[in-house]
């Protein structure tokens, strides 16, 4: 196992291939799972040490969904970034990744600020129009605002991870993410529980947290080899200008799509507020449970994308059609038995959180009812991690946007008038999913397995 924690820059254009994927998928997965962990220790801490029947911990999960669609904003600029690393590093390249390294460091800077400062400008907006509640208003705006200011190291550690992950270094994100979780449950505990600084505490940990792995992932990026060394410009050697042109055209799907999907949410919230504060604060717990279902699937899809990127850059289609079968085997495989797991101990789960029989009975509803289908979601993000990896991150990004968007958004409104319930938000995401995955393998037999055959 330490083996798998050791590797660095890796190229995956030789090799077993189910092996690599392995190798480079148990960083990330243990990273996402500690991440995750950190977060429910964070609600945790909130709940058990601010008593004030359940809003500090609906205020938090109220600013779940809006700090997820910036957050998936973000991951959708890096992933453009790392499109374009992963194809000239699997080509040789050398020459083009560098400067494709230093151009992305620079707009994940320039992004970070123009996105902090517009986030804490619509915060009190944002609370408005979605219904939040005249109990938690005040918290929740706290909460954001500092949140937001945390965005600038946030983008430019994403962007970070992304450029690392690109090069088949799975492991040095590992490093940094632990150590940031790390940090980030003792500063909590210190200003929540010591200091008695309310949510507020909880946001001033994140983003101090955020800045200290923001400066860890720069700090290697800047020192390697493939960043500080000289290269022979070689024919094929890419322009700034045309680096910065395939980054935004590889990234703006990809950033709409996350947004998008995270407005729908937004929206879905909205719905929610309406049901009151403790289903509020149940669907917040829920959301916390729940990311340890989106774990493998992120893992493995970010490894589908790392893989197929660098062996599209080689022209190794052989090797990317097996993976597609390897990985998602692995990623269906291990979400559907971690969801069937989940869904019989959601109760007890629940009830560290919060022992409010109304809170607690909302979450165990939601998770019941979703948790033996978050295996449609993880066989549809492996497509779509390898429509990423050969730059086609229109078509998986517009399966998002019209199913997990759009037809969302739709079911939810002429539903959610006829049953007034939280099974009403459960069906509308599994109805999504269902849609979705059926879009993408369309996608994938019309169009991207003919030109995978005929590249």
């Amino acid at each position: 196992m330490l083996k798998l924690f050791k590797q660095e820059n890796s190229l995956m254009t030789e090799g077993n291939i189910a092996g690599l994927i392995i190798k480079f998928a148990i960083p990330l997965l243990v990273g996402n799972l500690l991440q995750q962990t950190y977060q429910i220790v964070d609600m945790l801490i909130v709940g058990q040490c601010i008593a004030d029947g359940g809003k500090s911990i609906a205020a938090v999960g109220m600013g779940t969904s809006f700090i997820f669609m910036m957050i998936g904003f973000f991951i959708g600029i890096a992933t453009g970034s790392s499109i374009v690393i992963s194809n000239n590093y699997g080509a040789g390249r050398c020459h083009n990744v560098q400067k494709t390294i230093k151009l992305s460091v620079a707009l994940a800077a320039g992004v970070s600020v123009i996105v902090s400062i517009g986030s804490i400008a619509i915060t009190d907006w944002l609370l408005t129009v979605t219904n939040t509640t005249e109990d938690i208003f005040e918290l929740s705006s706290t909460y954001l605002k500092i949140y937001s200011v945390g965005f600038i190291p946030l983008l430019v550690y994403n962007m970070g991870t992304s450029i690392l992950q690109a090069l088949g270094n799975s492991t040095s994100p590992f490093y940094y993410l632990a150590s940031s979780c790390i940090l980030n449950i003792i500063l909590d505990y210190v200003f929540i529980s010591s200091f008695e600084w309310g949510v507020a505490g909880a946001a001033v940990a994140t983003v101090i947290a955020q800045a200290i792995s923001m400066i860890l992932v720069l700090r290697k990026i800047f020192s390697m080899d493939i960043v500080r060394g000289e290269f022979e410009v070689q024919k094929k050697t890419l322009s700034s200008k045309s680096i910065i042109k395939s980054i935004i055209r590889y990234s703006i799907p990809l950033a709409v799509q996350q947004v998008t999907v995270n407005l729908s949410n937004l929206i879905l919230q909205s719905n929610i507020n309406l049901l009151g504060t403790s289903v509020i604060a149940g669907y917040g717990i829920f959301g916390k449970i729940d990311g340890f279902l989106l774990l493998p699937m992120m893992s493995f899809s970010v490894a589908m994308t790392t893989f197929t990127g660098q062996n599209y850059g080689a022209g190794c289609i052989d090797r990317i059609l097996s993976a597609k079968k390897i990985v998602g085997g692995m990623s269906t495989g291990i979400t559907f038995a971690l969801g069937m797991l989940l869904m019989l101990i959601v109760r007890p789960i629940a009830l560290l959180f919060e022992d409010s029989p109304e809170v607690v009975e909302a979450a165990v509803e939601l998770g019941t009812t979703m948790f033996p289908f978050y295996f449609l979601l993880a066989l549809m993000r492996v497509y779509t991690g390898l429509f990423n990896g050969i730059g086609k991150t229109f078509l998986g990004s517009l399966a998002m946007v019209m199913c997990l968007c759009v037809s969302r958004v739709a079911f939810i409104t002429v539903v959610f008038p006829i049953s007034h319930s939280i099974a009403a938000v459960s069906y509308s995401y599994i109805f999504s999913w269902v849609l979705c995955l059926l879009v993408v393998l369309v996608e994938y037999r019309v169009i991207v397995k003919k030109d995978l055959c005929n590249a």
